[in-house]
């Protein structure tokens, strides 16, 4: 139906949007676009009266109504990322997130973690405050046996609540020799 011509972003996060609509298909009426830029979402709506080129102009998104994993990762007692450490040695499984809510929330960070059998061999939970904007979430775990383990972090509302904020978990392993 459509084709994109450019687009580009300034710094303040605004920009511009050509939208041609194909000649062959004579479409009229009203039209709504989602606009995703650096995790922020905007709308916006607008009206065809022939199939012309139109343009947008869009200023500061708003952030979607939503929690967003922004990156999850392995890390060892000094911050550095690991996909392997030696038994014994402590590890942080760490999430960033950005809080679209646009409200401060309570959220409870849960980490699985199976042996290379699918066995649960540790399983921890903490709550934390999602602030608006920008949150870390890290938990601990001092792997002891050697193996490759597939960890699985869940983000709930809560313990009581079971309401996930992500739609799946989000999985990482971990070689442990």
């Amino acid at each position: 139906l459509y084709t994109s011509d450019s687009v580009s972003v300034d710094r303040t996060g605004t920009f511009n949007y050509n939208l041609k609509i194909s000649p062959e298909i004579y479409v009229s009426g009203s039209f709504k676009i989602k606009a995703f830029y650096n995790n922020m979402i905007t709308d916006a709506s607008f009206n065809v009266k022939h199939p012309e080129v139109t343009e947008l102009n869009y200023s500061s998104p708003e952030a979607d109504r939503r929690v967003t994993v922004l990156e999850t990762y392995v890390a060892d007692s000094s911050g550095s990322r690991v996909v392997s450490v030696q038994p014994n040695e402590q590890v942080f499984i760490r999430s960033s997130l950005f809080n679209g809510l646009q409200e401060q929330a309570e959220a409870t960070y849960i980490v699985q973690i199976k042996n290379a059998e699918g066995f649960t061999v540790e399983i921890s939970s903490a709550t934390y405050s999602l602030v608006t904007d920008l949150s870390i979430f890290s938990q601990s775990w001092l792997p002891v046996e050697p193996g490759k383990y597939d960890i699985q972090i869940f983000l709930w509302k809560g313990i009581s609540a079971p309401e996930p904020y992500t739609p799946a978990p989000i999985e990482l392993s971990l070689v442990v020799s």
